[in-house]
């Protein structure tokens, strides 16, 4: 008997699981598929609450800042555990006022949110690179990003390595249930005993099989696909996270210029729309010159999970014994760290260092459809 399986082999699963491991706990990670093949890896790795902070609900943006600051310890953490550079960058953000009206609007929020203004002309002078004429841009000193594909490898290393077990590649993985307790999971054709479940499914958490019980047991979480693409470049042309409007580029190493992203309501849909890249590419030719003509190499999707009230969901189900991390929607990388620390003291009965009562699954009540 293992005390702890986890359903999900990203960001929060991985995450989670070490922190269970070092607590003590004997931990096994299930996931459908190989690793790599979910939302985590087609995310940006962007971790900044600062540019995109704005609009967010306060315990989210509480939760933010907090998991923002665990990321200057968690990163080192990660790479002593594992080996492996995850490429984090202090590079802070850089957001683009292309016209007097957004000049005006971003400006304002300087005061309150932002580190330094920049107008036209300090920004033609901080940044050459960029096309003439804008209208001004804020640069937030805080923000960061990271290598999430090569997190995802270092998040298993360390699991494996801390003494977890993950069993990838499985097909459908589901939960076992039985007078309202958890009795385990069925992964790989069996029936496998744990007296303790967390579903780190991202938005595939409502349509998890529950053996026993019923998909209204769990929150609802819908997918918001995400389309992105990458450009090849000899240099790149900036360190900063650079924000246009809705498309953002981030600059990764070995010359990979990410581009992202598309926010659509198209279910789980894995079509590529090659015009929706494109655009996202275009922007960028047009703030960054001597991108021009430079191929999109590289074109994926992604799934970010979204709940209804614009919440995550962390913690306990209706089900004992069950326990959900999701509900992430655009923040899934940035909050990482928190997640794992949160979700591994509610699992082992043990308080939590930051409230994450707004985010109880149990608030959309017990016979939610969806």
């Amino acid at each position: 008997m293992a005390d702890v399986a986890i359903i999900g082999g990203g960001i929060a699963g991985l995450w989670t699981a070490l922190e269970l491991l070092r607590a003590g706990a004997s931990v096994t990670v299930f996931d459908g598929r190989r690793l790599g093949e979910g939302a985590s890896t087609a995310a940006g790795g962007m971790l900044a609450p600062g540019a995109e902070g704005d609009g967010l609900a306060p315990a989210v943006q509480a939760f933010a800042i907090a998991s923002r600051k665990a990321w200057t310890h968690a990163a080192a953490d990660i790479e002593n555990a594992s080996g492996i550079d995850i490429g984090y960058a202090d590079c802070g953000s850089l957001i683009i006022a292309r016209d007097d009206a957004e000049a005006a609007a971003l400006k304002a929020q300087c005061a309150q949110r932002f580190g330094a203004w920049l107008d036209s002309s300090a920004l033609a002078s901080t940044y050459p690179q960029l096309r003439h004429g804008l209208a001004g841009g804020a640069f937030v000193a805080g923000d960061a990003c990271v290598d999430n594909r090569a997190l995802i490898e270092a998040l298993s290393a360390a699991v494996t390595q801390a003494g977890g077990t993950c069993a990838f590649g499985l097909g459908d993985v589901g939960v076992r249930v039985g007078g309202n307790r958890v009795l385990g999971v069925r992964a790989g054709g069996r029936n496998l005993d744990f007296p303790r479940v967390l579903l780190a499914t991202g938005a595939w958490t409502s349509h998890v099989s529950i053996e026993g019980g019923s998909a209204t047991d769990l929150p609802p979480v819908m997918p918001v696909k995400g389309q992105m693409g990458m450009i090849r470049v000899a240099a790149l042309p900036m360190r900063e996270l650079v924000w246009l409007g809705h498309t953002y580029l981030i600059p990764r190493r070995a010359g990979q210029l990410v581009l992202g992203a598309t926010s659509e309501d198209a279910g789980f849909d894995p079509c590529i729309s090659e015009g929706a890249v494109e655009k996202l590419a275009d922007d960028a030719r047009w703030l960054v010159p001597s991108l021009a003509g430079l191929p999109v190499v590289e074109r994926w999707c992604g799934f970010r999970p979204a709940t209804p009230d614009g919440l995550p969901v962390l913690g306990q189900t209706r089900v004992d014994g069950l326990y959900v991390a999701s509900g992430q929607y655009r923040n899934g990388i940035l909050f990482g760290p928190l997640v794992a620390r949160t979700m591994a003291a509610c699992i082992s009965g043990k308080a939590s260092a930051i409230d994450i009562s707004a985010f109880d699954p149990k608030r959309f009540g017990p016979r939610h459809e969806h």
